[in-house]
């Protein structure tokens, strides 16, 4: 993820023409050394010029806090597992993943001070037989858990429609979000597919289990 920030061309010699128009017309009438000095005016450009200079410095540290490097501890990926102590339902949660594609062994928490901005989500749900028939529809739900076990549903995936063409192929989605989901800091992170009638509005569902699933995103810290 890298944005460049364009760095402004912000000289004095810009200034200064643009002050021609100024300084010509404050010289077309006679002035007296009250009402103009040139070593004011030379003071006041001074300071715009040290004002200038403070500019381009902050443009430079955005440039490069942006562009330059990137703290990898802030890149997340996640992956589905199985933890029998997890509040999750059957006890499905996620571990995250190392840069070298390793485990860590405990569920995923959204460490404290920190934001989880998710930007991918892939999921497949287990088959179920005789219960996957052309018309129902599946839909992946993300839960966000606190540490005392209450849940909230954030994030719905789009409706997975079930045709005669694709019952026997992998059924599931990989979604790239536009602006994202956040998780709170704290919180676990619960999946759930859901399978509806022929509408995703239909009021009776069952539950799916999900097959597979990983997730990619960001830690954003929190403001002070």
């Amino acid at each position: 993820m890298n944005i460049r920030v364009r760095k402004p061309n912000i000289r004095l010699a810009n200034v200064i023409s643009g002050l021609g128009v100024f300084l010509v017309v404050a010289f077309a009438t006679p002035v007296t050394a009250e009402r103009v000095s040139l070593s004011g005016i030379k003071t006041q450009l001074d300071g715009m010029q040290l004002q200038l200079d403070g500019l381009e410095s902050q443009v430079d540290q955005l440039s490069t806090g942006q562009s330059g490097t990137f703290d990898a501890s802030r890149y997340v990926s996640l992956r589905l597992s199985v933890n029998p102590a997890s509040p999750c339902s059957a006890g499905l949660s996620f571990v995250r993943l190392n840069l070298d594609g390793s485990a860590e062994s405990s569920e995923f928490v959204v460490p404290i001070g920190y934001t989880l901005l998710l930007t991918d989500i892939n999921w497949e749900a287990n088959r179920i037989t005789g219960a996957f028939v052309a018309g129902r529809v599946l839909r992946m739900e993300l839960r966000t858990v606190t540490l005392t076990g209450s849940q909230r549903i954030v994030y719905q995936s789009p409706q997975v429609q079930l045709t005669a063409t694709n019952l026997n192929a992998p059924l599931g989605a990989s979604e790239n979000l536009t602006t994202g989901v956040a998780f709170p800091e704290r919180h676990r992170i619960c999946p759930r597919i859901t399978m509806r009638g022929q509408t995703s509005s239909s009021s009776s569902f069952s539950t799916v289990s999900v097959s597979t699933s990983t997730m990619r995103g960001v830690l954003i810290p929190n403001s002070p």
